[in-house]
């Protein structure tokens, strides 16, 4: 920098001299040009420097220049790479996001695009109410009224209204074209049961027991499939199903001509060929028949079924997205997606040359990301065909929220032709060879790859270690977490022989397809002390952030939380359980105590002055200080984040980047309970509210970085691990409206063209590409084949290959889909690409650390060896517990130490069955469990263990049974494979056993062949103004029509059905929930005591009784305090019995070792 210039000033780059193939592309003055950039390869740097390169050499005026980005730091980066190199000028470029340069063009062009002036851009907090507010404008036929799912927030009836409403508009579609493509919806419905017809047909004419007799009945079912086709109207829905019966009638041809040859020995059929037609159309009711493989998964009906109940969920959802557009017409507001339409329709008008012409150049970055509306707008900026697009087709992962990846390819090839010129940079600055031939040879596996690339290092640096290792991932999580932590340990170390260097924990990043990859793995950093950093979601489930949290909670409802004010003190005051007591025993409540009560009262005086003094301070500062002034307030005032370890600070950082972004116009609002409203659901929110790429995380300069593959898309990291890698933790998820939108963007015949399964397993195989390439030195793979893939790979039938391969053949063109296409060998095709020189650390780096990794523990001038450290901090300990370290400090008294999850906002106290039936039986442990989510007491094990827990049992029966209802999975061996993998998944492998035996009782009962109406429903029901919530377990329809609630126990003991009240609480909550009435209900004993099945019905004077009953309760639990309690039998099973209320029977009492 010179003497001269600010210090506030960019400062440019080392000057950097680009490669051949960049400099080509800098220095060519032919448009349109795409540039297909591998990873790695200086795609930004190229940009930026061909725009230079137009300012400097050209003359082009920097104002005459369009940019276009994903993210405003992207845009924000390039502008100030030229400012650095150009000066002032650089600025002068309009470089943007599609969304910002959307809501410029709107802003100057409002009155042309008849919307109002004025307009606001829609916050995702105002989103959110708005779809609250038209929910029960949804015709309910099809998508549950439920606000949450079963699951999550993500699962409820918000949120595919949210997803739904996405989908649509980055796609250009508004509600008027679904209800004219879907029709009235009882047509629909008379539609639905068009695969069980095609099943129908299969099983009338294709069941002969041999190729000749099949042969014989083909004919007669292409007749009766094309005879359905021509009951059918040509346009809309029914056009797409007259498509899919016309590639029916195809495939029986195809097997027609097939059969034949294999009659006249022309082309000899595998063994069992004859069940392939049956099979095909859907005429096995139970899947498929013995003969033919269990992983074809080409029962073509399921296709017409999916698209059928997208269209069903899509005819109820569109009443809602017509109400939001509505809404937000009203109210003066866009989202993100409307500026992108709203612009896309001004552009075919009058004014479009006029905007258009601004700029006589146009650049994209990132082009594969785009959508197919922003293709579009960009096409429409572009003047005399001079536009500059960068991307990766190989690097194209965000087809799943809306990209179409095939903007870059053919897209762009049918707009410009052979006008389109294309360069490569295929030459690599960050990855080492060994990492690029590993990534280029699994590249060569992903289907319908339109350009190969084939990346090469240039410039790599001296290295003499290691550059890709594998690890056979162990069988358990915990034991895969530690692989993974002694591999680390080892980096530090970096005394191994296959380490070149050691390297710092900020050099490592972890990177996971799923969050719930990297939860093992993060409980094993967290028992060895490895820092890390998690970037992403908001961390709600940190204890420091949710008490950020309860403490903002508290603040907006200051006379009604006590909830979050007890977490607020225990957690940020540390108050002792007696001062804590006497706030919530206080006649005035909690808050007037706090603020009010003679401080002589308290144990601790001191520390309730401190929390009196902030508090005060803050409710003063509430009303009338911005949020994000507020906030800053609340921490600097209460030092919260002293309290806090390194890691949840970091997790707190998502908490600000919210409360920053909240609000909207020139002044933020004040706290309220609308914001804490808001926040609860913010992380689901960012889930649904768009379809551009995220922003960069910020990395941390002293911890492990932990992302997942799509939020490290453009880093690059020294050492990359890479876990889970098994087929079936990478197989692709389903695609909820993907055909629906191909029907109504492209026409009818668009919806059955494409194999979806296949372009999600496509699109899979570039997720993993994008992971292998953020590498620079090191890259560990963690992963193992499936046990059935194993099995199905190395000792399958020959029948069931071949079985395969003549499906393949058989196939007409008009079939899009693969046998199993979803199905990715990722752990053998991964291991069969190693390149040379790849090692296999298992049994090394994984298994033993070698050399120390630095630190000390001193304990009184002296230094000890970590064993000696750690045996001294426990035997402080144990003579802590013991009463024998001298001290001054008092008798301890019983505190709650912790508490846990954040706090359901208004009620503050929710209530469930389950709490009722706690507080009838104790009301100290109600308090402790429900009000203030007090830890359970400590408990020193042994090394054996005593039993399996019923809990453990009964859960997961009774997920398995959510699960199969909701797959409609009816026979035993389905349930055991759904609770196998569910045991598994939450290692809970001994409650394996038990769980099964319930499932085979279960299979004994009548209930198991009633048809499954309703599964794990949840409700809600006021009683006086207070909400009691639940989950209804499953409902059936008899035999006879009739409709019986049902609530499986996996217990021990039975219940009095008489008199127990849950059943009449399920019965009552029916009412709001279905149209007919339910008067019976009862208990699936499926425990030892079963399996039986006990009912009764249940009269309206019944119901009110048990309504009054729970109503009664209700009130009482508002009045109760930790004072009240009962010593009975159940104190055996409490978790909090080492309090001296317990009785004495069943006391747990502390051992002095």
């Amino acid at each position: 920098m010179t003497p001269e210039q600010p210090d506030w000033l960019p400062v440019a780059e080392d000057e950097k001299t680009p490669r051949e193939q960049q400099q080509t592309i800098i220095e060519s003055q032919t448009y349109p040009m795409r540039v297909l950039a591998g990873a790695g390869t200086g795609k930004t740097f190229t940009m930026v420097r061909k725009i230079e390169n137009l300012i400097d050499e050209q003359g082009v005026s920097p104002d005459r220049i369009l940019a276009l980005t994903f993210t405003n730091n992207a845009a924000d980066s390039m502008r100030e790479k030229l400012n650095a190199k150009l000066g002032t000028a650089g600025y002068d470029i309009d470089a943007y996001t599609y969304h910002s340069i959307c809501n410029e063009i709107l802003t100057d062009y409002a009155y042309e695009a008849g919307v109002d002036p004025d307009f606001d851009i829609i916050t995702d907090a105002e989103k959110y109410t708005i779809v609250l507010d038209v929910l029960d404008e949804i015709e309910y036929r099809s998508v549950k009224p439920n606000v949450y799912g079963p699951e999550s927030f993500a699962d409820g009836a918000a949120s595919k209204l949210l997803s739904f409403i996405g989908s649509m508009k980055r796609n250009g579609i508004d509600p008027a074209d679904v209800d004219s493509f879907l029709g009235p919806a009882e047509r629909l419905y008379e539609l639905d049961d068009l695969p069980e017809r095609i099943g129908a047909i299969a099983g009338d004419h294709l069941g002969g027991r041999s190729v000749g007799s099949v042969l014989d009945g083909i004919p007669d079912a292409s007749r009766d499939i094309a005879a359905e086709r021509e009951r059918l109207e040509a346009d809309g829905i029914e056009g797409c199903l007259r498509d899919f019966l016309d590639r029916l009638v195809d495939l029986c041809d195809a097997l027609e001509a097939a059969f034949e040859a294999h009659q006249n020995g022309e082309n000899p059929l595998p063994e069992n060929s004859h069940k392939l037609p049956k099979y095909l159309l859907g005429g096995y009711s139970s899947g498929a028949p013995s003969g033919i493989p269990n992983d074809l998964k080409m029962e073509l009906p399921d296709q017409l079924e999916d698209f059928l109940e997208d269209c069903k969920t899509a005819r109820d959802l569109t009443a809602g997205y017509k109400a939001y557009e509505r809404e937000l017409t009203e109210r003066g507001l866009i989202d993100f997606d409307g500026l992108v339409v709203e612009t896309q329709k001004l552009l075919q008008g009058d004014v479009a040359d006029k905007i258009a012409g601004r700029w006589d150049y146009v650049f994209c970055d990132e082009f594969q990301d785009t959508d197919r509306l922003q293709f579009d707008l960009v096409t429409a900026l572009v003047s005399d065909d001079r536009l500059f697009v960068v991307g990766d087709d190989d690097q194209a992962i965000y087809e799943w929220r809306g990209a179409n990846v095939d903007n870059i390819t053919s897209e762009l090839d049918g707009e410009y032709g052979d006008s389109l010129t294309d360069e490569p940079l295929l030459q690599n600055f960050r990855s080492r060879q060994p990492i690029l031939e590993l990534a280029n040879d699994a590249l060569e596996l992903v289907d319908e790859r339109q350009f190969e690339k084939t990346l090469t290092r240039v410039e790599e640096p001296d290295y003499d270690g290691t550059s890709v290792a594998v690890i056979e991932e162990a069988e358990e999580d915990q034991q895969r977490g530690e692989q993974l932590v002694t591999l680390i340990r080892n980096l530090l170390s970096g005394e191994a022989q296959d380490l070149d260097q050691s390297y710092d924990p900020e050099d490592v990043a972890l990177l996971v397809r799923k969050n719930d990859h990297a939860t093992p793995i993060l409980e094993a950093f967290d028992r060895a002390g490895i820092p890390y950093q998690v970037s992403g979601d908001l961390a709600t489930e940190s204890i420091g952030v949710g008490t950020v949290v309860a403490y903002l909670k508290a603040l907006a409802r200051p006379e009604t939380d006590e909830v979050s004010w007890n977490r607020v003190l225990t957690m940020r005051y540390r108050l002792c359980d007696r001062d804590l007591r006497l706030l919530n025993d206080h006649d005035d409540g909690l808050l007037t105590a706090l603020l009010d009560a003679p401080l002589n009262q308290f144990e601790e005086p001191a520390t309730v002055r401190e929390a009196r003094n902030h508090v005060k301070t803050l409710l003063e500062l509430r009303d009338t200080a911005s949020l994000g002034h507020f906030y800053r307030e609340l921490k600097d005032l209460t030092d919260i984040e002293w309290y806090l370890s390194g890691q949840e600070r970091r997790d707190l950082d998502r908490l600000d980047e919210v409360i920053e972004q909240y609000g909207t116009g020139a002044v933020q609002p004040p706290l309220s309970p609308d914001f804490i409203e808001s926040l609860q659901h913010y992380d689901s929110l960012l889930d649904e509210s768009g379809s551009t790429p995220s922003s960069q995380p910020d990395l941390a300069d002293d911890a492990v970085n932990v992302m997942t593959v799509h939020k490290s898309k453009g880093l690059d990291f020294p050492v990359v691990l890479m876990p889970r890698l098994t087929a079936d933790e990478w197989e692709p998820s389903s695609r909820t409206f993907g055909a629906l939108e191909e029907a109504l963007a492209t026409g009818p015949t668009a919806a059955f063209e494409e194999d979806f399964v296949a372009r999600d397993a496509r699109e899979t195989r570039r997720v993993l590409h994008v992971g292998l390439t953020r590498t620079e030195d090191i890259l560990v793979l963690q992963g193992r084949s499936d046990d059935e893939e194993s099995a199905g790979e190395e000792s399958n039938e020959k029948s069931g290959q071949s079985m395969h391969e003549a499906v393949d053949e058989i196939l007409p063109p008009s079939i899009p889909w693969e046998p199993d296409s979803g199905h990715i060998p990722l752990w053998r095709d991964l291991n069969a690409c190693l390149p040379a020189g790849a090692s296999d650390w298992t049994d090394s780096l994984a298994t033993n650390v070698v050399g120390s990794v630095g630190g000390g523990v001193t304990y009184s001038g002296d230094r000890l060896e970590p064993d000696e450290g750690r045996e001294q901090v426990l035997s402080l300990a144990t003579k802590s517990l013991q009463g024998n370290v001298e001290s001054s400090i008092e008798e301890p008294t019983f505190e709650v130490n912790v508490l846990t999850g954040l706090s359901t906002p208004m009620p503050a106290l929710r209530h469930s069955y389950t709490s009722l039936e706690t507080f009838e039986e104790c009301p100290r442990q109600h308090y402790l469990d429900y009000v203030v989510g007090a830890f359970d007491d400590y408990r020193e094990t042994s090394g054996t263990v005593e039993g399996v827990s019923q809990q453990d049992i009964g859960l997961l029966f009774h997920d398995t049974a959510e699960i199969a209802a909701e797959k409609e999975t009816t026979d035993p061996d389905g349930w055991h494979e759904i609770c196998e993998r569910l045991a598994g998944q939450r290692r809970a492998r001994d409650a394996l056993p038990a769980a099964k035996a319930c499932i085979d009782r279960y299979f004994e009962l009548e209930i198991s062949r009633w048809e499954v109406v309703d599964a794990e429903r949840q409700f809600q029901v006021e009683f006086d103004g207070h909400e009691l919530v639940g989950f209804i377990d499953a409902v059936y329809r008899t035999s006879d029509g009739e409709l019986v609630v049902i609530d499986y126990k996996a217990t021990e003991r039975t219940r009095d059905i008489e008199s127990n009240r849950q059943l009449p609480l399920y019965l009552l909550a029916c009412r709001d929930l279905y149209d007919e009435p339910i008067h019976r209900a009862g208990y699936a004993y499926v425990g030892e005591v079963g399996p039986k099945v006990v009912t009764r019905s249940y009269g309206a004077s019944d119901l009110e009784a048990v309504r009054s009953s729970i109503t009664k309760s209700i009130e009482q639990i508002s009045e109760t305090t930790f004072n009240q309690y009962e010593a009975d039998d159940h104190c055996r099973w409490c978790t909090h019995n080492q309090l001296p209320c317990a009785d004495k029977k069943y006391a747990v009492q502390k051992t002095s070792d």
